[in-house]
């Protein structure tokens, strides 16, 4: 017999509560309304997820690998989790269906890329410069993608793409990738000629002398993934065909 706790009445599936509690070595019974602890109102699923989570001390890439899964699918099964502890509201933009979504005629760096992925069923594998392999995917109705390279909260819009494609297009076609950690706005390897003191400045809104975020290390691996650019030692330099392309638009 299955002894895991009732959350519903079987018959008008209506949610139960505990009425009743006793104590099996002295007979003492005592009635009051029970709340059920909402881990109790996990499945076994649920909460095979929530301990194998646990285990992997948050790590969902070492979760993906315990329980041979998907990031996509592991994210969605996080986020259901939170929504099951009332710790989340459910949120109903996930991963899209690309049936649904048009593609943009455009030849930006961001509609190239967007494109693909939709091409692609809405997720693709990349690499980042040291090998490290990472999935992509198209979320929000194809607005913004995510990335197992990042924290499941953070998302970027596509527009991102193009504030790269402007600083290297800016530097000639080929441009340093640029420090950002231990350096501030403007610091030699920090500048507004290296692609990550470029994005701090115009997509994050930084000015000389602050820190700033870098997330171009994963960028750059979708980038080259979409044929854009090369992903190069200490630098970034557009495919030929991309640049021809920016060229011709400025004739």
């Amino acid at each position: 017999m299955n002894n895991s706790i009732l959350t519903k009445c079987p018959t008008c599936k209506e949610k139960l509560y505990i009425s009743s509690l006793k104590c099996k070595k002295c007979g003492l019974e005592l009635k009051n309304d029970f709340e059920i602890s909402k881990y109790d109102l996990l499945d076994k699923e649920q909460l095979n997820f929530l301990e194998t989570f646990l285990a992997c001390e948050g790590n969902l890439k070492e979760l993906q690998n315990r329980m041979n899964i998907s990031y996509p699918l592991a994210k969605k099964k996080l986020l259901e989790l939170l929504v099951a502890l009332q710790i989340k509201e459910r949120d109903n933009t996930e991963v899209i269906n690309m049936e649904n979504t048009i593609l943009n005629n455009s030849s930006t760096a961001a509609d190239i890329i967007r494109n693909k992925l939709i091409e692609n069923g809405g997720r693709a594998t990349y690499y980042t410069y040291d090998g490290t392999e990472h999935q992509v995917y198209a979320i929000k109705n194809g607005s913004e993608f995510a990335t197992d390279a990042l924290p499941v909260n953070i998302t970027y819009g596509f527009e991102i793409f193009n504030c790269v494609s402007d600083a290297i297009k800016e530097n000639g076609g080929k441009a340093r990738k640029g420090i950002a950690r231990g350096n501030r706005v403007g610091d030699t390897n920090f500048d507004e000629k290296t692609v990550s003191g470029y994005l701090a400045i115009h997509f994050f809104g930084k000015h000389y002398g602050e820190t700033s975020v870098d997330p171009s290390f994963f960028l750059f691996g979708i980038m080259e993934w979409a044929k854009i650019i090369d992903n190069n030692r200490g630098y970034v330099e557009f495919e030929d065909w991309y640049k021809k392309g920016l060229e011709e638009k400025c004739m």
